[in-house]
């Protein structure tokens, strides 16, 4: 049964309410006396969320048995739709199921309708589908897992448990304080809060382990446990109930203090008073909503919120309250009083407008099927209720005396039929009026459809046998039956029409016209060739039914020897004959040419159609179509809203106008436009899909993935759906969902370039470049000129170091796209890479005037920031474009804004809480650097927390976990669950060591989960970015003079660099191994290639000139990469053998390797980081000449970190004349090896416990000024 109810203002004592009366209890559940009534009231707007949001509300109550749904109807007014099972509790939704637990069974419900399908106003009529017989275990909450598993709360028994085909149930996880698996109920464990899919918390109301001992702990017993640590996180709870974990938060009820709140830090913060036993909590957007009951029993009895009620005059409510969780005020309610006093839990319907549910006392849940190919609800057994009038009432539209006269065994009272013109339109009641077919008909199913039988079916079995298998058709309204046709299908394909009747209240409407029609079809289905009648010729034959049969295109009646009139016609299925003909005929000429694309014949038959018949909707809709096609705007809008004109309550029309404000920009008109038309129309997937979007140009990404999940829920075959929902998953983080959706598309459509460039994309992001590769070139395949693909593939080819294959595509991408300036930037990076120094000077020119306008754009492509290092330009492109980037990462993160408002933590007390997050815990150039410096912090004042941005393990991380208190692995959350995390940890002080590099995630940083954050060592320049405060550095890479190039304050450190130790491969190596002559002095270079350029290579080789057995050592990129740079060494005079190169080594070797070198020569643009450190670790002297860049100064506070200020020259002039010196004045070269030898661990790049100790002097400083701002 559904009810609508008025909206009353709150605090008014008259309130307009609405009565539920009671209903009839299932067979199978209880049975009870009568009831008194149900009474509900709610706040005004409540209807209007409801609409806005586009959810409705299911809530149980075990206390009468009831499953309760709360939507809005056609009319715009609340609806409410109740269903009686034995003890409802816990309820969980998922997409087009539900879950609820009753006393020993859980039932699982799916929605029965199909996209776009509605029942008696409901567009969403859920069935109990399957039972899962537990027996009775007082069941609370129950949840479905990330692998579709059912988790369930197993209150009696004190644990997690999940169903069994085997076993009632099966235990999964019990509270470390309960000794024993027992139907006690020791701790009234009765709430789970999932976490990524997984079990994760559950509340309950004590810790005790005896026989319901939480009864004696009921109002500071409650107790929170985390189910991974089987720790107790919180304590000192009134008997929390209904956790959930939500935008990076761990929501409850404190239900004995009446308040609604969170977790933080061990203790409940309370955001909300409610004025009763909180139980359900759901998620909706910024919202809450909030379960409320009445204390009615013991068990509430004696708790704070009994008392405050008290004190405060108030008495307690049950209901549902809508809570804003921004600000914590109660902005929409739901009030029950009468029978119900008690509710259990509540879930959130997205997408629902109406929802019903199917009872099992009810005749629906017996005769509503569907099938594969059914499209949609088929009633097997129409419900055949006796028509009201009875069996001889008047007929409208006949005079008494022919009715009475025609009641024989002929079909001669058809006027019962239809009586009038068959295109009168339904009266707005009967809107839902459905055309089905009814199965399984002989002569006994047959005796229940009586009243529908005319002439009467059972008189004809008792004069003839029945010859064929009968067909019939039925028309219904809200599942009962109105009009009714039966055929008998005969031998050759023929069928005879035995039966035709409609009820006299809806007489006169075409009905009848229709269902031959549809039993026609059916016919045509069964391979029927033609239909005949046989009747007895009466006056009323001549009124009603001769004119059907005539407009349904029958031959002439013909009249038999026996006094009968026969009459038939050869099957053929043709539309109906409904409206102007001509008109029609127009618009089905107009439909085929713009199919054909002859858009401007299309448009003159649509306009043809038109004047024929001014108000033909359908011909304007398609009139829009062509023009919009033709590019004929104007005009496309003009029919459009013309045809709104006509009726404004044309869904399509309202999403075809959409999608040209769509086009012209006009984005809030667009949004109303397909607001509008999914307000008319709930299950139109292409205004979600368009809406979803539009969004997503917008980058309002949670908007945009609403609609199109939705989109995909009423479509599951939408491949545009389906890429377009992968895209936004790909963007909010969600990698793998994205990733699946993309599949998904694929499947439907192997050919869709759009999706393999997307996935391509998707796996780069992954790292995954060998599948981001293959989707690529899939790409390629199918479509050649697709530019931005060439420009990606060239980057995986280039990570994967196939140099060469990738200059050819970002080649191939500038000639298909030559203003592409991303990509122009992206192969200019790679030229350094291969030392393709053709045109240096004009080319590095020509990037800065493309750079130049490109960043005027903030819309513009983004540029890669950790590139333009390797590119000698003015200190201000640094900061330019590392601003251009943050603006995007805090442009994406926007829609999550609202939801990570994160509060400052508590003050550190005593200990400061300090994070560093970072991809590059493993053996990396970081994790190689900074693995030893977690342990030498002092834990009296600090603790330390790590972040992992990738799932990866090696001996370095291994080190780096024993030396932190706690180590996370953020990798499969989304950005705003992992700045939730962080900010749950209560964090003070994050360091950043990723910045953009690869596998960095700065949007979580964006969101600020700690009140200061510090970039260092990864990203070597400025990040640009509001969300970093602090950049690490010293006086040599920051000098006051550049540090207005930088965004952040400098927290600057006596020394910036530091290095743990590493171990060297004690295998005996020898220069003969690589190469090396034994007796030259040997110069090396280990950086990469894309850090040479023309100026250093030109003073390696004037060294080489001045030093004559010597060699330059160099790693090797690729031998075509040796090739060029030997050649371009004999053009200037130096043997190309006196360059040697070498493969990359083990870090092990490679750190071996630096002792066969005299001495390592720094590159100018972009110096050696971690590279230089290493040979220094080695025992390798390292010469250096600074720039004004971060990368260019590198090498200088490496080498003052060493003591080897020396070393640091001023000019490239004073660096070719320092390392030649070194070269010929072996003693002072050995001298210089010997310090970095024998004061090796006195040194302050070599002192990690030094290094952390000024670090946290720094830190302790910057947080007291923050303190005092």
């Amino acid at each position: 049964m559904g009810a609508t109810f008025s909206c009353c203002q709150k605090l008014v004592p008259n309130l307009d309410t609405f009565c539920m009366e009671n209903f009839l209890l299932p067979s199978d559940a209880i049975s009870s006396p009568s009831l008194p009534k149900l009474e509900i009231n709610c706040s005004p707007h409540l209807v209007t969320w409801l609409q806005e949001q586009f959810v409705s509300l299911a809530f149980t109550t075990y206390q009468t048995n009831r499953l309760f749904f709360i939507g809005c109807n056609e009319q715009g007014r609340v609806a409410a739709h109740e269903r009686l099972f034995d003890k409802p509790m816990g309820m969980y939704a998922s997409n087009n199921s539900i879950h609820v637990s009753t006393r020993y069974q859980i039932w699982r419900f799916e929605n029965l309708l199909a996209a776009g399908e509605s029942y008696q106003q409901s567009d969403c009529l859920y069935i109990p589908r399957t039972a899962y017989t537990t027996g009775d275990l007082n069941v609370h909450d129950v949840v479905l897992d990330d692998a579709e598993n059912l988790i369930f709360v197993n209150t009696d028994f004190s644990c997690l448990a999940t169903i069994s085909n085997d076993y009632s149930f099966v235990p999964l996880w019990q509270p470390p304080f309960i000794s024993k698996l027992a139907a006690e109920d020791r701790c009234h464990l009765n709430g789970l809060a999932m976490r990524d899919g997984k079990p994760r918390y559950v509340t309950a109301c004590s810790s005790t382990d005896t026989a319901a001992g939480w009864r004696n702990h009921r109002v500071k017993g409650g107790v929170v446990i985390d189910v991974q640590s089987n720790d107790i996180i919180a304590t000192g709870l009134s008997m929390p109930h209904s956790p959930r974990w939500y935008n990076g938060k761990l929501w409850l009820l404190n239900s004995g203090t009446g308040e609604f709140g969170y977790i933080e830090s061990g203790k409940f913060v309370p955001l909300t008073f409610c004025p009763g036993f909180g139980r359900g909590l759901a998620f909706w957007g910024k919202y809450a909503v909030v379960g409320l009951s009445k204390l009615r029993s013991r068990p509430f009895s004696g708790l704070a919120l009994e008392t405050r009620l008290a004190n405060e005059g108030k008495f307690p409510q049950c209901g549902l309250m809508i809570i804003d969780i921004t600000n914590g005020e109660i902005v929409h309610w739901l009030q029950l009083s009468g029978v119900v006093e008690e509710l259990f839990d509540v879930v959130v319907l997205p997408g629902v407008r109406q929802p019903q549910a199917l009872g099992f006392q009810s005749e629906e849940i017996e005769r509503l099927v569907t099938f594969p190919g059914s499209g949609g609800i088929v009633t097997t057994k129409p419900t055949a209720k006796r028509p009201s009038v009875g069996d001889m009432a008047p007929v409208a539209g006949l005079p008494r005396q022919l009715w009475e006269g025609t009641q024989d065994s002929g079909l001669s009272n058809a006027s019962r039929l239809n009586g009038g013109n068959p295109r009168t339109a339904l009266a707005p009641q009967h809107s839902a009026l459905k055309y089905q077919r009814v199965y399984h008909l002989n002569p006994s199913s047959l005796a229940d459809y009586e009243a529908f039988t005319f002439p009467s079916l059972r008189q004809r079995w008792q004069t003839q046998p029945q010859r064929g298998e009968l067909l019939g058709t039925s028309a219904t309204v809200a599942g009962e039956m109105v009009a009714f046709a039966v055929a008998e299908m005969l031998p050759e394909q023929t069928a005879e029409l035995i039966s035709l009747f409609v009820t006299p209240e809806y007489q006169q409407q075409g009905i009848a016209t229709k269902l031959l029609q549809y039993l026609e079809t059916a016919l045509v289905a069964e391979g029927c060739s033609q239909i005949r009648v046989v009747y007895q010729p009466k006056e009323s034959s001549a009124m009603a039914l001769t004119p059907l049969l005539q407009r349904l295109g029958w031959q002439k009646l013909i009249a038999g020897t026996d006094g009968l009139e026969r009459s038939l016609k050869l099957l053929t299925v043709s539309p109906p004959v409904d409206g102007n003909e001509s008109a029609r005929s127009q618009f089905e000429q107009g439909k085929q040419l713009a199919q054909q694309g002859e858009l401007k014949a299309a448009v003159a038959s649509f306009t043809k159609a038109i004047r024929l018949q001014p108000d033909y909707i359908a011909a304007y809709n398609q009139l829009g179509n062509a023009l919009q096609g033709l590019g004929q705007i104007e005009g496309a809008i003009a029919a459009y809203q013309k045809l709104l004109t006509i009726n404004p309550n044309v869904a399509q029309a309202h999403c075809n106008l959409g999608s040209i404000w769509q086009m012209q920009g006009k984005t809030q008109e667009a949004i109303a436009a397909y607001q509008r038309a999914i307000q008319l129309q709930p299950n139109f997937a292409v205004a979600y899909l368009n809406l979803g979007r539009l969004y997503a140009n917008q980058q309002s990404w949670l908007e945009a993935k609403q609609c199109l999940q939705q989109a995909v829920r009423l479509q599951p075959e939408s491949v545009a759906a389906y890429y377009n929902l992968g895209n936004v998953l790909g963007q909010i983080g969600q990698i793998e969902k994205a990733i699946a959706c993309l599949h998904h598309a694929l499947k439907h459509q192997p050919d869709f370039v759009d999706t393999w460039h997307s996935l391509g994309c998707l796996w780069m992001a992954q790292g995954d470049m060998d599948k981001a590769q293959t989707c690529f070139q899939q790409v390629v395949t199918l479509q050649p000129d697709y530019p931005q693909v060439h420009g990606n593939l060239g980057y995986v080819l280039q990570v994967q170091g196939q140099l060469t294959a990738a200059l050819e595509n970002y080649n191939h991408a500038l000639e298909l796209n030559p203003d592409a300036t991303n990509i122009f930037y992206q192969r200019e990076h790679l030229r350094l890479s291969l030392c393709d120094w053709e045109d240096y000077d004009q080319r590095l020119q020509t990037l800065q005037q493309r750079l130049q306008t490109h960043l005027q754009d903030d819309n513009a492509h983004p540029l890669l920031p950790l590139i333009i290092h390797s590119f000698p330009v003015p200190m201000d492109f640094h900061k330019a474009i590392a601003r251009h980037w943050a603006r995007r990462v805090a442009k994406s993160i926007q829609p999550y804004k609202h939801l990570c408002a994160f509060t400052p933590p508590p003050a550190p007390a005593p200990k400061l809480r300090l994070g560093y997050i970072s991809a590059d815990f493993r053996q990396h150039a970081v994790g190689t650097l900074i693995h030893q410096i977690f342990a030498y912090h002092d834990r009296s004042a600090f603790e330390i927390y790590a972040y992992s941005l990738v799932d990866a393990s090696d001996e370095f991380t291994e080190k780096i976990q024993a030396g932190c208190d706690q180590f996370v692995d953020l990798s499969r959350l989304s950005t705003p669950a992992a700045a939730a995390r962080i900010h749950r940890d209560g964090i003070h002080i994050l360091i950043d060591l990723a910045g953009y590099t690869t596998f960095s995630r700065p949007e979580i940083l964006a969101l600020q989960p700690a009140p200061i954050q510090i970039q260092y060592l990864g990203y070597p320049g400025t990040m640009g970015a509001e969300f970093i405060q602090y950049i690490l550095a010293d006086s040599w890479l920051i000098p006051a003079e550049l540090a207005p190039h930088y965004s952040e304050k400098l927290l600057e450190l006596p020394h910036a660099f530091v290095a743990s130790s590493i171990t060297i491969t004690d295998q005996p190596l020898t220069r003969a191994d690589f190469g090396l002559p034994t007796d030259a002095f040997v110069f090396c270079c280990f950086n990469r290639s894309d850090k040479f350029d023309p100026e250093v290579f030109a003073s390696w080789m004037r060294i080489l000139q001045q030093v004559p057995n010597s060699v330059l050592w160099l790693i090797e990129t690729t031998p075509d990469v040796s090739y060029t740079l030997r050649d371009m060494a004999q053009q200037q005079g130096i043997a190309p053998t006196r360059l040697v190169f070498t493969p990359r080594l083990p870090l092990a070797e490679y750190l071996a390797a630096y002792r066969l070198a005299d001495l390592f020569l720094d590159t100018f643009v972009y110096n050696a980081g971690a590279t230089g450190i290493h040979a220094l670790f080695a025992g390798l002297p390292l010469i250096t000449r600074p720039g004004k860049a971060f990368v260019a100064r590198m090498g200088a506070s490496i080498c003052a970190a060493a003591g080897l200020d020396l070393l640091i020259c001023d000019s490239s002039a004073a660096y070719e004349q320092k390392a030649v010196h070194l070269a010929t004045h072996p003693d002072e070269l050995a001298k210089i090896r010997l310090i970095l030898r024998l004061h090796h661990d006195d040194l302050p790049l070599f002192q990690p416990q030094q290094w952390i100790t000024h670090l946290e002097t720094a830190l302790w400083q910057i947080w007291g000024k923050t303190q005092k701002q």
